[in-house]
């Protein structure tokens, strides 16, 4: 069977807008090529091809159908309620809600809220724009166009381009800049885009650009975007994330490199010299805030490499790769992955190691630290599983022994 071959139309409509993610043509492309002849390629790309044939079936998501609404009484405003938020017990109204880090209220994680459609409509869209270029089927990128016109565009259903009702708290505030972080998925929406738009319009393409201009403008300069830029943990760093992902999308070099220089400062701040990250380590689930707040400096970093901007061997010393606080971040857990007593948190039993994979490819290819990898053989299944999803998106040839059908179809990066 012939590979499915790759357009000169095709790689130039993807060359041209790029991607915020380390991957590029040349991965894709690979991939694309070796999908007949590799199984663990063909198996992870198989994966994803399910899940968007899943999406064909299903009807499109819109921010309008929501059953409670913001304060704004618009059901085009995003809106969610913090996610470790209660009510308070010992009040007959339960108002104010009180904080219970780490205990995840159900009451606002349901499927129709506003957080999970967005982190569903996200997965859709990779689904379907990965299968698109890898199977030339304009049926799946029809349908992820359909579903972008619906969220972002279509008068009827789209949503309102800011995060004012964001994690709002019953009894407290409408909305908190905290909020931001539920949109943390749009850097994977953003990575997918080129794939798409061989298959848009000039008129989709026109309306989606406003559509993020206008929010990227809400996060500049409103109350809560100001508010999250100041957050100097896991906050403040996706917030930077999702800034310059939307300014790579947009062409605005300057941006990009105005918020690269805070992150640097983030860098230096929030990681000490021995590689802990105090911010993270006082939570409940030290270990996935350690590994999530990295991926969102690791994040930055890739953006901040397209327009020349070097974030990976930030130090407060001579600036090499040895001093890095990311690597330096990165190997405290590596050297920590089996010491209990570094990672005490009351609502995580054991640290998941899934979470490290697209840490360990980042730090291959740019630090050529290999350990992560030549643990594997001692490493859960779910572990392996992201080993052959994220091998789509890095360029790193291992081969995983994943056994079972993977839970999480994407890279978790």
């Amino acid at each position: 069977m012939l590979a499915p071959s790759v357009s000169a139309a095709e790689t130039r409509a993807i060359e041209s807008k790029g991607s915020s993610l380390i991957w590029n043509i040349d991965v894709l492309t690979a991939n694309k090529r070796n999908m007949h002849k590799d199984k663990s390629v063909s198996e992870a790309i198989n994966t994803i091809r399910e899940e968007a044939d899943k999406a064909l079936r299903l009807p499109p998501l819109t921010v309008t159908n929501k059953k409670q609404l913001p304060a704004s009484g618009d059901p085009h405003d995003y809106f969610s309620v913090g996610p470790y938020w209660w009510p308070d017990n010992s009040k007959p109204d339960g108002l104010p809600w009180v904080r219970q880090d780490g205990q995840v209220n159900p009451t606002f994680r349901y499927n129709q809220a506003d957080n999970v459609l967005f982190k569903t409509l996200v997965q859709r869209i990779q689904a379907l724009a990965y299968s698109y270029f890898y199977t030339d089927r304009t049926q799946y990128a029809a349908q992820a166009i359909k579903l972008l016109r619906v969220w972002f565009i279509d008068a009827e259903t789209r949503m309102n381009p800011n995060l004012n009702y964001a994690q709002s708290i019953p009894g407290r505030t409408d909305g908190r800049g905290i909020g931001i972080i539920d949109f943390r998925s749009l850097v994977y929406l953003l990575d997918v885009l080129p794939l798409l738009q061989a298959q848009m319009t000039e008129v989709e393409q026109q309306a989606l650009q406003q559509w993020l201009q206008d929010f990227l403008d809400w996060l500049k300069h409103s109350a809560n975007g100001q508010d999250e830029a100041a957050m100097h943990n896991n906050h403040g760093s996706f917030y930077d994330l999702i800034v310059t992902s939307v300014a790579w999308y947009l062409d605005d070099h300057q941006l990009i490199k105005e918020t690269a220089s805070h992150t640097r400062q983030r860098i230096l701040a929030q990681i000490q010299s021995d590689g802990k990250q105090p911010h993270e380590l006082v939570r409940t689930r030290p270990f996935h805030y350690s590994t999530f707040n990295l991926k969102a400096l690791f994040g930055v970093a890739r953006v901040a490499s397209r327009i020349g901007v070097d974030l990976w061997q930030t130090s407060d010393r001579e600036q090499t790769a040895a001093s890095a606080r990311m690597l330096i971040a990165y190997q405290y857990l590596i050297d920590n992955i089996d010491n209990s007593r570094q990672w005490q948190g009351s609502q995580e039993a054991k640290p998941a190691l899934k979470e490290m994979v697209s840490l360990a490819y980042q730090a291959k290819l740019i630090y050529q630290d290999n350990r992560f990898f030549e643990l594997l053989g001692n490493m859960p299944e779910d572990v392996l599983q992201q080993v052959q999803q994220c091998r789509l998106v890095f360029t790193a040839a291992y081969t995983p022994m994943a056994s079972q059908q993977t839970a999480n179809p994407f890279c978790d990066y």
